[in-house]
């Protein structure tokens, strides 16, 4: 299993890949033409000493906090969803077994959370990572290895170092957490469930202290 993180995954997004991709999903052409206007036009500036410097245009990536950003990076994303897909299918890498009806599962992606799933072989390894290489020449997203982790179960402490090391990503246990859920755990038990019942009543307090404010103001 392993466990992406992408370098700087909105501020490197080239546009010519979100604008190819938005052609290819059957967007119109004056759509497109709108979210290039709306993605290549703003300009940014640098605060030194505070000061804001001139504003500068910017070459590629999303605007971080742009309710649109999160639409265009999830149907980017979705290439790589389909590259995945498409390499499973074709043997190139082979996904898991699960489940009563044995679902082959390669992969779990939320916007640029993601686990790839694989057997624990050198060559499905070395092949995932061409694939997100190749992903990355075509977008631009970059995954940090440094940061990623690599999880690898039925094999001696020797091997799975040696493949930690040749993806170049350090080991992770088996509980650690995605999208707010421990892998790992026993779901049926209440405790489980407890950091997210702690985050859900943490948005609800301040929900409602924010609509008790506007409320009253």
């Amino acid at each position: 299993m392993l466990k992406l993180d992408f370098k700087k995954a909105y501020d490197t997004l080239e546009w010519e890949f979100v604008i190819s991709v938005l052609k290819a999903m059957g967007f119109g052409e004056k759509w497109i033409a709108w979210i290039y206007e709306c993605i290549s036009t703003p300009c940014i500036s640098i605060l030194i000493n505070g000061a804001p410097t001139p504003p500068f245009n910017i070459g590629r990536g999303l605007r971080q906090w742009d309710p649109l950003s999160p639409f265009l990076f999830i149907l980017a994303a979705e290439v790589l969803n389909k590259l995945l897909e498409n390499a499973r299918n074709a043997g190139i890498f082979q996904g898991l077994q699960v489940g009563r009806n044995n679902v082959n599962l390669s992969h779990l992606q939320f916007a640029d959370d993601i686990l790839i799933m694989c057997q624990a072989d050198k060559d499905s390894l070395c092949n995932v990572k061409k694939l997100l290489s190749s992903f990355q020449a075509a977008s631009g997203l970059e995954v940090n290895y440094a940061k990623s982790g690599l999880l690898i179960l039925g094999k001696d402490a020797d091997w799975t170092m040696e493949m930690a090391q040749e993806l170049g990503c350090s080991l992770i246990n088996l509980l650690f957490n995605y999208l707010g859920f421990s892998l790992g755990c026993n779901m049926r038990h209440v405790s489980s469930w407890q950091p997210v019942l702690n985050k859900v009543q943490s948005r609800l307090s301040s929900w409602k202290a924010k609509a008790f404010l506007e409320q009253t103001g």
